[in-house]
Parts: structure tokens; C-alpha cells; sequence
């Protein structure tokens, strides 16, 4: 398993950082978590090819954590399709917000025929394309457990811890 830091910054960009993306290199498998405006071309620039993306799992919608979704949804309209559908995972809420953001950025609706959406329920085991994926709020943080199956006898688990309203809480700078 391999972790790219694609971007661990605030909203306003702090110290030169990228907003918020962690790309996930796990087996045969390839997922964002998060997905800030910077995002795709912080991949672009570590040389990994935005086609073979799996998932994308968002924490929650604030604009630097999916606000790079449509520039990707760009990216494989006109440039490069996706090798596979892409599923964008989140919380409830997630399929209506990216579309609007959009539709928002470029105008007009368009079929998406490469993309899929799945709900994290909080409290509940989830598989997202073969990625499980544990979301729960306790008091005002959020927590998104991620395992993958290693070996059929060797978990991973990944977790990405956040507060809102905060900075995020990988990087501290007193």
C-alpha cells in the first residue's frame, strides 16, 4: 500500500499547500480520500494517471474536500475517460452537491455514464468498490475507517480523523 499526499491544506491554501487529497495505491486498487480543487493536478504532477481511479471517498462537502471533483468529471469528458466507472462516495447529500457544483462550474447537465454515487451511512460497514469503509461522527469530529484486504489473512485500515470548522488535523503548525 502506498499513500500520495496530494494535498493536506486548509481552505485558504496555508504555507503554499494544496487543499485536501490523500491518494490511496492499494493493490490493484486506486481511491482518493477527499478530493480539494488542487487535487488532480497534485496527481497529474506525481505522475499517476487520473483514469485509473476507482473512488473517490469525501469526508464531508465542504468546498476543499470535493471541490476538485468536477475537474476531474472535465478530465474524462474531453481528455481521457476513465478505465472504469468512478464511484464518488459520501455522505448523504453527495450526488445532488457534486452535480450542482458542476453544473455550477461548466453548465449544463451532461450523462455520466462513467460515474456512480454511493451513500456513507454513518455507523455502518460499506463496501465501496471492494474498499470497506467505516464512517462514524462522534460529537462534532468525523472519523472514515478504511481496510483493505492485504492478503486474504492481512488487513490494512487507514483512518482520516477531522474536525470542523479546523484546519485539518494532518498537518499542525503552532
Amino acid at each position: 500500500m502506498r499513500l500520495h499526499i496530494l494535498g493536506c491544506g486548509d481552505a485558504f491554501g496555508s504555507g503554499g499547500r494544496n487543499q485536501s487529497g490523500y491518494l490511496i495505491e492499494a493493490a490493484d486498487r486506486l481511491f482518493l480520500l477527499d478530493c480539494g480543487p488542487t487535487t488532480l493536478p497534485a496527481m497529474k504532477r506525481a505522475a499517476i494517471e487520473p483514469r485509473r481511479l476507482d473512488a473517490i471517498l469525501l469526508s464531508h462537502l465542504h468546498g476543499d474536500h470535493f471541490g476538485g471533483v468536477p475537474f476531474f468529471l472535465i478530465e474524462y469528458f474531453y481528455h481521457k475517460p476513465p478505465h472504469n466507472p468512478l464511484t464518488i462516495a459520501g455522505p448523504p447529500g453527495t450526488e445532488e452537491r457534486v452535480r450542482q457544483l458542476f453544473d455550477l462550474m461548466y453548465g449544463g447537465a451532461k450523462e455520466t455514464p462513467f460515474l456512480r454515487f454511493q451513500v456513507l451511512t454513518p455507523e455502518k460497514l460499506q463496501s465501496v468498490k471492494d474498499i470497506e469503509v467505516f464512517f462514524y461522527v462522534i460529537s462534532a469530529m468525523r472519523f472514515l475507517l478504511i481496510q483493505l484486504v492485504h492478503r486474504k489473512d492481512i488487513s490494512m485500515f487507514s483512518c482520516l480523523f477531522q474536525k470542523p470548522l479546523m484546519a485539518d488535523p494532518l498537518i499542525t503548525k503552532n
